[in-house]
């Protein structure tokens, strides 16, 4: 018995026992900062101009319909006026404030009631027979093939400006790529053992598509629709450019884009403030539909 323990002794002496040192415990914004560093941009540039749309009446210094003409063209850092006044003396800052709604609105309202049919429509075809595949699909190819600003330009042109007729104009065209993706991941679902045996047990197609296609379906239709949201706040923009969005006097981005481009000479602040904000915004959205792509597919997962 001493023997064994003379040996175990010895054996410890040759291999001691490590230290575990336990590093710092990190929060799950920590964990989150780890995997994906651009996604926890993307989602705080996102937030913040959530933040600033929805507290506009508290932060907004001055009405941003209202000018003078005592102001006009006032440069930045201007007292009471941090960030200059436009052509109509009206301050930018107010303006761009409140102009943060409208771009918002579209990709909420684009996102939720465009993928949603995508949803619905992708999910139906693949669960209908072949005539209803090839109608849908032949649709696709059809809406796919036209440039989306031309027709977003065609279809708010149809029905005339203002801010429900742009999100209605931006919402059919993302139909179409939000379909395409549904009926994709639907198609993939649809060979699936799961699926296959509910079917084998005589599941109708209504709790086919309610209960085994739309959750499945929902992660990467979530993730493309983050991704190009980037896209529809730039129509949103254009439209309002060309005169198709928000109407003067209501505050804009693209609007006052199209404000300052007659006062670029002379002010270009006017343009490159508002321009700006829209740039942070869709790489805001870029980063974090990248993210939540590369979160949501598992062939890029780690």
């Amino acid at each position: 018995m001493s023997e064994q323990v003379l040996g175990a002794e010895v054996v410890a002496a040759a291999f001691p026992p490590r230290e575990v040192v336990q590093g710092p415990r990190h929060g799950w914004l920590g964990r989150t900062w780890r995997r994906s560093p651009a996604g926890v941009v993307g989602a705080g540039i996102l937030l913040f101009f959530v933040a600033v749309a929805v507290l506009a009446p508290v932060l907004s210094p001055s009405d941003p319909t209202v000018g003078s003409t005592a102001d006009r063209l006032a440069s930045p850092l201007t007292a009471g006026h941090i960030l200059g006044t436009d052509g109509q003396g009206r301050d930018i800052l107010s303006r761009l404030i409140w102009g943060s709604r409208p771009s918002l609105i579209i990709v909420g309202a684009s996102v939720f009631v465009a993928g949603g049919i995508g949803l619905v429509v992708g999910a139906v075809a693949a669960v209908t027979g072949r005539l209803g595949r090839t109608l849908v699909t032949r649709a696709l190819d059809v809406l796919l093939g036209l440039p989306p600003v031309m027709l977003a330009i065609l279809v708010a042109a149809s029905i005339g400006p203002g801010l429900r007729n742009m999100v209605i104009a931006i919402t059919l065209v993302m139909i179409a790529p939000m379909t395409r993706i549904a009926y994709q991941s639907a198609t993939v679902i649809k060979g699936l053992p799961y699926v296959e045996a509910a079917v084998a047990a005589g599941a109708k197609r209504r709790h086919l598509v309610a209960h085994q296609f739309v959750p499945n379906m929902l992660a990467p239709v979530l993730a493309y629709a983050a991704s190009i949201a980037s896209l529809m706040v730039v129509l949103g923009a254009g439209l309002s450019f060309v005169g198709l969005g928000i109407q003067p006097p209501q505050a804009d981005w693209g609007r006052m884009i199209n404000d300052g481009r007659l006062v670029l000479p002379v002010a270009p602040y006017v343009a490159t403030i508002p321009g700006v904000a829209l740039f942070l915004l869709a790489v805001g959205c870029n980063l974090l539909g990248d993210s939540l792509r590369d979160a949501l597919d598992p062939r890029l997962r780690t």
